[in-house]
């Protein structure tokens, strides 16, 4: 009996011995083998701001688990290829905060659904989000703009938070560009009273994380420049004629396009006069010109009053202009009230004065004439029509004469034979 009992102990241990290597075989065939993190780059120009990407290897066949801080972050993406091992790279859908941060990933086949342990940990830092650079306006900024472009430069991916003289003014929409950083321009919603103001500016994420603020800069607005006045336009010269102050570069807009800018000549009045041509030739339809004035240090008035007429084709094809509609509007604001006073005007102004008064008086003639040719038009077509009102009405009243005259002797007919037969009754 013991002898059966050392033979089937034997036997036990043959088998087992002889099957380990074998049972080995097949786990090590069950398990996935964990990825490989290559780099988990913040510093690339494509990423943003705690969105670091990380790029590895993994299993072929088998889909990766990114861990951050040990918890579940996402899927990476896999890029299949022909050997034993496909890359993958993930990048976090919102920026993780500040300061230090661990990353590991698990893979698992997709087959058997058997998982991978965790790779070797990633550590990565991610920065304070930078602050925004501010450029203009500064110190050095000459303006009596009320509403003064903010500008600078941001993260990529983030909007920006402007504070004027430390109230919270508005923002700007998220920035991006390629490079990594994006340049932004803020409007003040609130016109800014004349004097010294002072900004910073705030980046933001759009989950919501802040940066630090910017370095906070002063600048002043002063009086407004006073704007130039527009006389007369002689379309068919396109000459532009007007009054600006001494020592100002006028510039001249058609169509709110810049056309063509020079520097008045000064008048002992202190209100210099000028005339301009323009260069391009007119295209057919409704234009407008007005003009703004800059000082000697680059401050910019407001528009001028803005004068607009109209270029019409006639049927040879060649353009003829009509007569000059002149609107005394200005583009943001009122015609100013500081605008030049005309005084003591030399002989040249009273010329160009009388020469626009001169065209008006023509101008208004040719639109007299115009308007009574209408009016002729008019009294014509009236006169024709009461004609034939007039015989209508004669034609009417003929026949209903006829009508009541045959009426009158059907009774007179009607009459007698009643009379007739009585006679011959009596008879």
């Amino acid at each position: 009996m013991n002898f059966f009992k050392k033979i089937s102990l034997f036997i036990f241990v043959f088998l087992f011995l002889g099957l380990m290597p074998v049972l080995a075989k097949a786990d090590n065939n069950q398990k996935v083998e964990a990825p490989a993190i290559l780099n988990a780059d913040l510093a690339s120009p494509h990423s943003r701001w705690g969105r670091p990407i990380v790029i590895g290897l993994a299993p072929k066949g088998s889909e990766v688990f990114v861990y951050i801080d040990g918890n579940f972050s996402g899927v990476a993406k896999i890029n299949e290829s022909k050997t034993e091992t496909n890359n993958f790279y993930y990048q976090p859908i919102e920026p993780i905060s500040a300061g230090e941060h661990v990353i590991s990933t698990v893979a698992k086949n997709r087959t058997t659904k058997t998982l991978s342990g965790f790779s070797q940990n990633k550590v990565v830092v991610v920065t304070t989000l930078a602050t925004p650079t501010v450029f203009k306006p500064n110190e050095d900024t000459i303006t009596g703009n009320n509403k003064p472009l903010i500008s600078g430069l941001t993260k990529s991916g983030t909007r920006v938070l402007i504070y004027i003289d430390g109230v919270y003014n508005g923002k700007t929409e998220v920035t991006t560009h390629e490079s990594g950083t994006a340049g932004f321009v803020y409007k003040p919603f609130l016109h800014l009273g004349v004097g010294t103001h002072t900004y910073f500016a705030i980046a933001e994420t759009k989950s919501g994380s802040k940066s630090a603020q910017s370095r906070a800069v002063s600048f002043n607005i002063e009086k407004k420049y006073p704007a130039p006045t527009l006389i007369s336009i002689k379309v068919n010269q396109k000459l532009i004629t007007g009054l600006a102050k001494n020592n100002s570069k006028v510039q001249i807009y058609l169509d709110k396009k810049l056309v063509g800018q020079f520097r008045v000549v000064n008048h002992k009045s202190g209100t210099a006069n000028f005339a301009y041509t323009l260069q391009q030739p007119l295209t057919n339809g409704a234009h407008i010109v007005y003009a703004v004035s800059i000082d000697e240090r680059g401050k910019e008035s407001i528009w001028s009053n803005i004068k607009s007429f109209n270029v019409i084709p006639p049927a040879e094809n060649n353009p003829v202009i009509s007569k000059e509609a002149v609107s005394e509007s200005a583009a943001e604001t009122k015609s100013p009230s500081n605008a030049p006073v005309i005084e003591n005007q030399d002989a040249a102004l009273n010329e160009i004065l009388s020469t626009s008064s001169t065209e008006n008086k023509a101008t208004q003639t040719s639109g007299l004439i115009d308007e009574t040719k209408s009016n002729q038009g008019k009294l014509r077509m009236n006169v024709m029509v009461f004609v034939v009102f007039l015989v209508a009405l004669m034609v009417w009243i003929f026949w209903v004469n006829r009508e009541l005259i045959k009426e009158k002797r059907g009774k007179e007919d009607v009459e007698e034979k009643k009379s007739t037969d009585k006679i011959v009754e009596k008879k």
